[in-house]
């Protein structure tokens, strides 16, 4: 990890005073990412039945603007693209806090924020709340290609050379710059699924 901010438009947004966007109850927020297949899906079902928890899946955010989800990820991706341009660098963001707003509940105490890809919107995210932490999910190459053909989503890589491509895009698009920008706590994926879940529970105080 580099303790160095790299990104000026970001080190503003992390130092600028926060704007809480819940005014009546401070809350911990996490926020989660990793490449593909490296365990967030599992950290989302493991949280989001815990009652002091509100979890997101970042990905929500785009299917009401992208209704065709069997486009392939680099057509998914200019959408995005172009809907920022037009919108505004942070519209998806906003939609991200209206929506975790809107499922907070009177014992919730921790918000989960999963799949951010993008520093700067990362850092957004971060200067409407007072505590935070980010946490990475790391899990070798090989492991998550195989989760992959386990799963058999449609648009996922069905060869391993496309499969490193898809890295190589998701770390140029923002996670590298992420890696760089910011401090992050690393949870490791690289055993069985109990062994990560219990890293989760560990990680996250859960009572389960």
């Amino acid at each position: 990890m580099n303790n160095r901010i790299k990104n000026k438009e970001t080190e503003q947004l992390l130092t600028r005073k926060k704007v809480n966007v819940f005014q009546d109850k401070t809350y911990k927020l996490f926020v989660i990412f990793g490449l593909t297949c490296s365990g967030k899906s599992t950290l989302i079902d493991l949280l989001e039945h815990q009652k002091e928890f509100v979890v997101y899946d970042w990905g929500n955010v785009f299917k009401p603007y992208i209704p065709n989800v069997s486009l392939k990820r680099e057509d998914i991706t200019k959408q995005i693209k172009n809907i920022i341009k037009e919108r505004g660098r942070f519209f998806f963001v906003d939609k991200v806090i209206e929506s975790v707003t809107n499922q907070v509940r009177i014992d919730t105490k921790n918000i989960v924020v999963c799949g951010a890809r993008h520093p700067l919107e990362i850092a957004y995210l971060f200067s409407r709340f007072q505590f935070y932490e980010l946490i990475y999910i790391h899990s070798d190459t090989e492991l998550r290609f195989n989760r992959s053909l386990l799963r058999s989503r449609e648009g996922d890589a069905k060869s391993f050379e496309e499969f490193i491509f898809h890295d190589v895009c998701e770390l140029k698009e923002g996670i590298l710059d992420i890696m760089y920008d910011f401090h992050y706590f690393t949870i490791v994926n690289n055993s069985t699924k109990r062994d990560y879940e219990n890293k989760i529970i560990e990680k996250f105080n859960v009572i389960t």
